[in-house]
């Protein structure tokens, strides 16, 4: 017969346990990596050496426990994004494997703690790198963050075998060169060494050639200038004065002194000694003396030796071997009008010039002093000497 209506349905039952989740199928094979995008233009690369051979990697040593992870330091704003490479060809999608049947979902537990890390697998084998693409502009770096405190440091594996070293290449240009480092301290000084033997000690033996009025001339004369009787008499049957001869020498500037005649000056002949040495320069001295005055005016007078030498046969006259002067004398004048004060000046000869056994002629002469007002009174020469070193 005919079906009766259908009765009210009775309330759901509870949910049953979701079922357990069933197997995942496996992941299909990776699709081969896409061409890498074009490579920009690259700098002009200075010439590399070749490379050497590089030898077996070495097994890679356990990764150490990893250290805690330090705070994250504020980012950075992020820079421009480059441009974008092209994107290489995406490679097949591998077959997805069966999809398991979906189990009843049960309530979700309490996440449970996250277990340790297990160890690193060893490392698959890198397939080969696609080209560069472009690269970007560089965004602008932010503030760095604080760095973490670093994990402890992990066994290192061992090292393979170095390879071949490859051929050097050119080297580069020289660096300029830098500042010059500061002078070191110096050392301190060596030990004096022994003192050598002293030479044999020279000779310290001297001549003199003297020279009295009557060896002197002058142009305009042929004997001494003056004979002044100047010393008591020796003799008990006269009272005549014993006499000194001299040559009158005037002032440089020209006045007439004590004469009104002017004085030519006085000069020397001789053989220089064949036993002279150059070991020590000959020096000149001039005796002379000056008298009673009146009207005195200046105290100063200067002599000057012009010199001659010559050893050979030649002409002479045009030149003088050396000019040498005694420089300034103060003179004085005795109180009595017969009196005398006699002075010694020594002048210094050039030994490098005088050969031994060489003629010689010197000629005396008055010349301005150098400093003060010169005494403008005649001076008389009485005596010359010649000193040198005789040779041992």
């Amino acid at each position: 017969g005919n079906t009766g209506p259908t009765g009210a349905t009775g309330n759901t039952g509870p949910t049953g346990n979701t079922g357990n989740t069933g197997v995942t199928g496996s992941t299909g094979a990776t699709g081969v990596t896409g061409n890498t995008g074009a490579t920009g233009v690259t700098g002009n690369t200075g010439p590399t050496g070749n490379t050497g051979v590089t030898g077996p990697t070495g097994n890679t040593g356990s990764t150490g426990p990893t250290g805690n992870t330090g705070n994250t330091g504020r980012t950075g704003a992020t820079g421009n994004t480059g441009v974008t490479g092209n994107t290489g060809v995406t490679g097949s999608t591998g077959a997805t494997g069966s999809t398991g049947a979906i189990g009843v979902t049960g309530n979700t537990g309490v996440t449970g703690n996250t277990g340790a890390n297990g160890l690193t697998g060893n490392t698959g084998n890198t397939g080969p790198t696609g080209a560069t693409g472009n690269t970007g502009a560089t965004g602008v770096t932010g503030n760095t963050g604080n760095t973490g405190s670093t994990g402890n440091t992990g066994t290192t594996g061992s090292t393979g075998v170095t390879g071949n070293t490859g051929n050097t290449g050119n080297t580069g240009p020289t660096g300029a060169t830098g500042n010059t480092g500061a002078t070191g301290v110096t050392g301190n000084t060596g030990v004096t060494g022994s003192t050598g033997a002293t030479g044999a000690t020279g000779s310290s033996v001297t001549g003199v050639v003297t020279f009295a009025p009557g060896a002197m001339t002058a142009t305009n004369n042929t004997s001494p200038t003056s004979l002044f009787s100047v010393f008591p008499s020796t003799n008990a049957t006269t009272s005549a004065k014993n006499t000194v001869a001299a040559w009158r020498l005037y002032s440089a500037s020209g006045a007439t002194g004590n004469s009104s005649t002017s004085m030519a000056p006085v000069n020397v002949n001789f053989g220089i000694p064949v036993n002279l040495t150059s070991d020590a320069s000959p020096t000149v001295d001039l005796y002379f003396f000056s008298r009673k005055n009146s009207g005195l005016s200046g105290s100063r007078a200067n002599f000057q030796i012009y010199a001659s030498y010559s050893d050979a046969p030649v002409e002479l006259g045009a030149t003088w071997s050396e000019i040498v002067s005694s420089g300034d004398i103060t003179i004085t004048e005795p109180v009595s009008s017969n009196g005398i004060i006699v002075y010694k000046t020594s002048i210094t000869l050039n030994a490098t010039v005088i050969k031994p056994g060489a003629w010689c002629q010197l000629t005396v002469t008055r010349i301005a002093p150098t400093s003060g007002t010169e005494y403008l009174k005649d001076l008389y020469l009485s005596a010359i000497n010649f000193n040198y070193k005789i040779g041992s």
